[in-house]
Protein backbone atom coordinates (compact mmCIF):
# COMPACT_ATOMS: atom_id res chain seq x y z
CA UNK A 1 0.00 0.00 0.00
CA UNK A 2 1.42 3.28 -1.13
CA UNK A 3 1.58 6.48 1.70
CA UNK A 4 -0.24 9.56 0.25
CA UNK A 5 1.38 12.22 1.55
CA UNK A 6 5.57 11.96 1.22
CA UNK A 7 6.60 13.22 -2.51
CA UNK A 8 10.47 14.39 -3.41
CA UNK A 9 11.20 17.15 -5.39
CA UNK A 10 12.77 16.95 -8.99
CA UNK A 11 15.55 19.44 -9.37
CA UNK A 12 18.62 18.43 -11.49
CA UNK A 13 19.53 14.74 -12.92
CA UNK A 14 21.90 15.02 -15.54
CA UNK A 15 20.64 19.02 -16.15
CA UNK A 16 17.08 17.63 -16.85
CA UNK A 17 15.58 20.57 -15.04
CA UNK A 18 18.38 23.01 -14.21
CA UNK A 19 17.50 26.26 -13.25
CA UNK A 20 13.78 24.84 -11.99
CA UNK A 21 13.08 24.71 -8.21
CA UNK A 22 11.80 21.52 -6.85
CA UNK A 23 8.00 20.54 -7.24
CA UNK A 24 5.92 17.54 -5.94
CA UNK A 25 4.84 15.35 -8.89
CA UNK A 26 1.66 14.30 -9.61
CA UNK A 27 1.23 10.64 -10.09
CA UNK A 28 -1.60 9.19 -11.51
CA UNK A 29 -2.45 5.97 -11.28
CA UNK A 30 0.27 4.12 -12.98
CA UNK A 31 2.31 1.32 -12.43
CA UNK A 32 5.50 2.92 -9.96
CA UNK A 33 9.03 1.29 -10.72
CA UNK A 34 11.27 0.22 -7.92
CA UNK A 35 15.08 1.01 -7.52
CA UNK A 36 16.48 -1.66 -9.11
CA UNK A 37 13.82 -1.32 -12.31
CA UNK A 38 14.99 2.51 -12.27
CA UNK A 39 18.56 1.71 -12.11
CA UNK A 40 18.31 -0.42 -14.67
CA UNK A 41 16.80 2.38 -17.25
CA UNK A 42 18.89 4.82 -16.20
CA UNK A 43 21.69 2.91 -16.19
CA UNK A 44 23.37 3.38 -12.67
CA UNK A 45 23.02 1.71 -9.38
CA UNK A 46 20.15 0.62 -7.14
CA UNK A 47 22.04 3.05 -4.35
CA UNK A 48 22.62 5.65 -7.01
CA UNK A 49 18.79 5.71 -7.08
CA UNK A 50 18.42 5.56 -3.37
CA UNK A 51 20.54 8.51 -2.80
CA UNK A 52 19.16 10.96 -5.48
CA UNK A 53 15.60 10.04 -4.27
CA UNK A 54 16.84 10.81 -0.30
CA UNK A 55 18.75 13.92 -1.70
CA UNK A 56 15.39 15.38 -3.40
CA UNK A 57 16.77 15.12 -7.36
CA UNK A 58 14.39 12.59 -7.68
CA UNK A 59 10.42 12.73 -7.53
CA UNK A 60 9.79 9.26 -5.36
CA UNK A 61 7.12 7.82 -3.44
CA UNK A 62 7.14 6.27 -0.41
CA UNK A 63 5.45 2.77 0.41
CA UNK A 64 4.48 2.11 4.20
CA UNK A 65 7.22 -0.29 4.49
CA UNK A 66 9.77 2.67 3.44
CA UNK A 67 10.62 1.28 0.09
CA UNK A 68 11.10 4.29 -2.83
CA UNK A 69 8.39 4.35 -5.67
CA UNK A 70 8.94 6.20 -8.92
CA UNK A 71 6.74 7.22 -11.69
CA UNK A 72 7.39 5.94 -15.22
CA UNK A 73 6.74 8.73 -17.01
CA UNK A 74 8.97 11.13 -14.93
CA UNK A 75 12.21 8.40 -15.25
CA UNK A 76 11.06 7.92 -18.95
CA UNK A 77 11.52 11.97 -18.81
CA UNK A 78 14.86 11.91 -17.13
CA UNK A 79 16.47 8.62 -18.94
CA UNK A 80 15.78 10.86 -22.67
CA UNK A 81 17.26 13.87 -20.96
CA UNK A 82 20.41 11.62 -19.77
CA UNK A 83 20.67 10.31 -23.15
CA UNK A 84 20.33 13.79 -24.99
CA UNK A 85 23.37 14.92 -22.71
CA UNK A 86 25.33 11.71 -22.81
CA UNK A 87 24.63 12.26 -27.34
CA UNK A 88 26.07 15.87 -26.99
Amino acid sequence: MMSETHTVGLSTIGGAMQGKPPQAQQVSAEKMLTRSEVARILGVSPTTVTRWAREGRLACRMTLGGHHRFSPSLIEQIRTQMSKKAGS
